[in-house]
């Protein structure tokens, strides 16, 4: 047994009224209550959380938080009664690390609900509009600015994927929430997260929605989950025709396009004043009109030129793919069907065929970084889970 296991509190902590609180001392209490609010009103809807671990499947584990997603949702029902709780996917793996990384996981966990629990109810400890668009409808961004809830309105965004030990999101019922317990370590396993945030940011853009996936800054876990599903793409499994892309086209007074402008004007200055120089139609896209007062027809087909330059550039990633893959295929065919090879063995076959594919993954996730690091600049997840990306490739 983990003597330590985790400190469960940190992992379920949300703030509740002193009434609520009662509630949770008392099941038997808060059920009849619930019992009773149904009678009364039919529209009443209940958060489901789903509690997954490595090993076991959201079915068997959903039953188990439903007391647990009744409180979340009453927490927040006073001041945001007038919209519906929307859906909540929590995932949950204890089985990471040994004794040392338990004990730093600890202290992890307590910087983490320290700085939510100020964050949700008191002030940002870092800038709360620190964003950027990665690819269409899918934004990258620190924890502060999963708490601006103007900020999210205007982007639009119906979907957050949180990447933090502990799970305490302000809005319960305004966002679908995923919930990925992680740590930024070697000691966590994150590719076994991949198939579950994919599937959960395929379901959003299919629904013509917007993702913001975000860790504590905003930096390596975020951006690991979010290269992820760049990979899930690439591979064929997602198509940018299921992409909701025609919005800015007719909405020209659109405030995202204003955000989304104003925001390049900003980072494009800085490299200006910092004398750093690119030539690349995206960087070029406004360097002396900016100054003009009217911005009204940049600001209208903006977004809309950024997503189709981001969509290009996927698509020459997936050239790059298509190409190092068939090498390897054409390699193993030509291996297989040649009767003067010189492997005696399948092993020796498999361990060259392995080895190509290692150092394909290794070559291509650098290119894919370099993507990413040009949408959001401090990309930068730790080499442990470069490794975990790099072998998810191929």
């Amino acid at each position: 047994m983990d003597i330590f296991n985790r400190i469960n509190v940190f992992n379920n902590y949300k703030d509740v009224s002193n009434d609520e609180k009662q509630d949770l001392e008392n099941p038997a209490r808060k059920d009849n209550e619930d019992n009773e609010d149904n009678e009364n009103n039919d529209d009443n809807q209940v958060i489901d959380v789903i509690e997954l671990s490595a090993n076991s499947s959201s079915n068997s584990t959903a039953d188990s938080n439903n007391n647990n997603s009744n409180s979340n949702s009453d927490s927040n029902s006073d001041s945001r009664s007038d919209t519906n709780p929307k859906d909540i996917i929590d995932v949950n793996n204890d089985e990471t690390g040994g004794i040392i990384y338990d004990i730093l996981h600890i202290f992890d966990d307590i910087y983490v609900y320290g700085r939510t629990l100020i964050e949700n109810n008191y002030f940002n400890l870092s800038e709360n509009d620190e964003f950027n668009l990665v690819y269409p409808n899918i934004y990258i961004g620190n924890y502060s600015t999963s708490t601006n809830l103007q900020l999210l309105k205007d982007l639009g965004i119906t979907h957050i994927v949180s990447v933090i030990p502990s799970f305490n999101p302000p809005f319960l019922d305004k966002f679908n929430y995923l919930h990925i317990q992680a740590y930024d370590d070697e000691s966590q396993d994150i590719k076994q997260y991949f198939e579950m945030s994919n599937e959960f940011i395929k379901k959003c853009l299919n629904e013509g929605g917007k993702v913001l996936i975000h860790c504590m800054v905003g930096r390596s876990r975020s951006v690991s989950i979010c290269m992820a599903f760049l990979i899930y793409i690439i591979q064929g499994n997602f198509h940018k025709r299921s992409l909701n892309l025609q919005e800015t086209h007719d909405l020209y007074d659109d405030i995202y396009n204003s955000i989304e402008y104003n925001k390049f004007i900003k980072i494009n200055n800085t490299k200006k004043n910092s004398s750093y120089d690119t030539h690349t139609n995206y960087e070029k896209i406004n360097t002396s009109d900016h100054i003009k007062p009217n911005l009204n027809n940049k600001e209208k087909f903006y977004i809309v030129y950024k997503k189709e330059i981001m969509l290009n550039e996927m698509d020459d990633l997936i050239h790059t793919y298509n190409v190092l893959k068939k090498e390897i295929t054409v390699f193993k065919k030509k291996e297989d069907c040649d009767e003067d090879n010189t492997y005696k063995t399948i092993n020796e076959l498999n361990k060259i065929i392995k080895n190509m594919k290692n150092q394909s993954g290794k070559h291509f996730i650098i290119q894919l970084l370099k993507y990413m690091k040009k949408y959001r600049s401090c990309a930068e997840p730790n080499p442990y889970f470069i490794n975990q990306l790099s072998e998810s490739i191929f």
